[in-house]
C-alpha cells in the first residue's frame, strides 16, 4: 500500500514537472534554478495572501456569490466571476460567505462594508487567502507559459525570475486583490500560439482575454495584420478576435434595456474616459486625444513593417500599453497589464530591467494619490481599529510640501521612462527595417 502511494505520488510529481518545457528539464542546474525561484515566488505571495485586499476583491466575489445563489442578472456572468462562483461552492464550508459577501444596493462594495464588516469578520484571513487561490493558479500558469514562449534557457530563466518577484504583479494581485493574472494568462497563451503559428487559436485566446479586460482589444489589429496571410484571412481573424466581445456586449445591452439595470461596455465605461484624459484643443471645438493619436501612429508604423512576425506583435502590443500608461489616467492595478511583455522584453532590451526598477519606484508614489485606500486600508484586516486611523503617506508628505505635486512629479518621471521604452522599441524596429 505504501509502495503504491509513493509510486502514485512520484507519477504525479513527474506529470507536474512535464508542464515545464523539455529544454529546461534536461539541465539539472536549470531545473533547480526554476524550483528555487518558484519557491521564492510562492513564499512572497503567501505572505500577503491572508492579510491584504482592496474592496474591489470583495466586489468581484460578491458578484460571484450572487451567481452561486442563482442570480438571473446576465451581466454578472463573466468567465472570472463564473469560475470564482465554482470556488465558492467549496469555500462555503470553510467561511461564512453571507456575512462576508452579502450587502444591498450596488454590486460594488462600499467602504463601510469593507472596513466595518469584512475586515472585522473572524474568518477574514482565511477568506482572503482562499479568494486569491484562483489568481495564484493563473499566476503560476502564466510563469510556465513564459518558459514555453522563451525556449532559450537563459532568456526563459531571466523572464521567470522577473515574473516570480515582480512587485507590480504581487501588489496588484496579492495586496490589492485584483484578478489580473486571469486575462494576463490568456494574453500569454495567445502569444504562445502566435509564436507557433497557430493563428486562429492565438486570436481566440486573445478574444477570451478581451472579454475579461478591454485592454487586449488594442492588441488585436497587430495580431490580425501580423498573422493574416491575405485579406480574407485577416477578415476571418478579425471576426474571431472580436466575436466573443461583441456577443457579450450585445447580450449585456439587451438585458440592460429589458430590465433597466445599467450595463457598461468599453465605450460607456470610465476606462474610455481615462484613455481620452490627455488632450488638447486645436480651436473651433476640435480636440486631439493623445492616446488615440499615438495609437493610430503605432498602427500606421506597424503597417509599414515588411516582415510582420511574432516578435513585432508582442513589441507593438507592449508599445500600446506604454503609450496608454504615459498619456492616460490608470488605476494602480492596471499597471500589471504590461508585466508579461516586460518579462519578455528584458530578454532582448538590456536596459529595460533597470528602467523598470525606476518605474516601480515611481509607481509607489503614484499610488499615494489614492491616499488611505492604497495605503493602510489595504492591510486593515491585521488590526482594523488601529490601521484604519493611520495617516496615509499622502497626508504625511502634505504636511511638508504639497503632496499632489510630489505625486505628479513622480508620475511625470514614470511617463518619461515609458516614453523612453517606446522610443527604444521603435528605434530598434527602424534599424531592422534598414538592414
Amino acid at each position: 500500500m505504501r509502495i503504491n502511494y509513493r509510486s502514485s505520488l512520484h507519477h504525479f510529481e513527474n506529470k507536474i514537472v512535464q508542464i515545464i518545457p523539455q529544454v529546461y528539464r534536461d539541465d539539472y542546474n536549470t531545473i533547480n534554478t526554476l524550483y528555487k525561484w518558484t519557491f521564492i515566488g510562492i513564499i512572497i505571495r503567501l505572505i500577503f495572501m491572508p492579510f491584504a485586499a482592496h474592496s474591489d476583491l470583495i466586489s468581484t466575489y460578491h458578484r460571484s456569490y450572487l451567481i452561486l445563489n442563482g442570480s438571473t442578472s446576465v451581466n454578472l456572468y463573466t468567465l472570472t466571476q463564473i469560475m470564482q462562483s465554482l470556488f465558492l461552492l467549496v469555500y462555503q464550508y470553510f467561511i461564512p460567505l453571507n456575512e462576508l459577501l452579502m450587502y444591498q444596493g450596488s454590486t460594488s462594495c462600499s467602504t463601510s462594508h469593507w472596513l466595518d464588516t469584512f475586515v472585522q469578520n473572524h474568518t477574514v484571513f482565511r477568506a482572503l487567502f482562499l479568494f486569491k487561490i484562483p489568481y495564484l493558479l493563473f499566476d503560476f500558469a502564466s510563469g510556465i507559459t513564459l518558459l514555453h514562449i522563451l525556449n532559450e534557457k537563459s532568456k526563459g530563466i531571466l523572464a521567470y525570475k522577473f515574473w516570480m518577484v515582480n512587485p507590480i504583479i504581487i501588489f496588484s494581485v496579492y495586496i490589492f486583490g485584483r484578478y489580473e493574472t486571469i486575462p494576463i494568462f490568456f494574453v500569454l497563451l495567445s502569444l504562445y500560439f502566435a509564436k507557433r503559428e497557430k493563428t486562429y487559436l492565438s486570436v481566440f485566446m486573445l478574444s477570451i482575454a478581451i472579454t475579461e479586460r478591454a485592454y487586449p482589444l488594442f492588441f488585436l489589429p497587430f495580431y490580425v495584420l501580423g498573422l493574416g496571410k491575405n485579406l480574407y484571412e485577416k477578415i476571418k481573424l478579425s471576426f474571431t478576435g472580436i466575436f466573443l466581445f461583441l456577443l457579450q456586449s450585445v447580450i449585456f445591452k439587451i438585458y440592460s434595456i429589458l430590465t433597466n439595470i445599467p450595463s457598461e461596455n468599453i465605450v460607456e465605461s470610465h476606462f474610455s474616459d481615462y484613455l481620452l484624459s490627455m488632450n488638447f484643443e486645436i480651436g473651433y471645438g476640435q480636440t486631439v486625444y493623445i492616446f488615440i493619436a499615438m495609437y493610430a501612429f503605432l498602427g500606421i508604423y506597424f503597417l509599414g513593417i515588411h516582415h510582420k512576425n511574432f516578435e513585432k506583435i508582442w513589441e507593438f502590443s507592449l508599445a500600446t500599453l506604454l503609450v496608454l500608461y504615459a498619456t492616460s489616467i490608470f488605476h494602480p492595478h492596471y499597471f500589471s497589464w504590461f508585466t508579461p511583455f516586460i518579462a519578455i522584453a528584458i530578454t532582448k532590451y538590456q536596459r529595460f530591467l533597470g528602467i523598470h526598477f525606476i518605474q516601480v519606484f515611481c509607481f509607489i508614489f503614484y499610488t499615494f494619490y489614492w491616499q488611505e485606500a492604497m495605503a493602510g486600508w489595504l492591510f486593515a484586516s491585521i488590526s482594523p481599529q488601529y490601521i484604519i486611523h493611520l495617516s496615509s503617506p499622502f497626508d504625511l508628505i502634505d504636511k511638508l510640501y504639497p503632496a499632489i505635486k510630489v505625486v505628479n512629479i513622480f508620475r511625470s518621471i514614470l511617463s518619461g521612462s515609458l516614453i523612453y521604452m517606446l522610443f527604444e522599441i521603435l528605434a530598434h524596429k527602424n534599424e531592422e527595417n534598414n538592414e
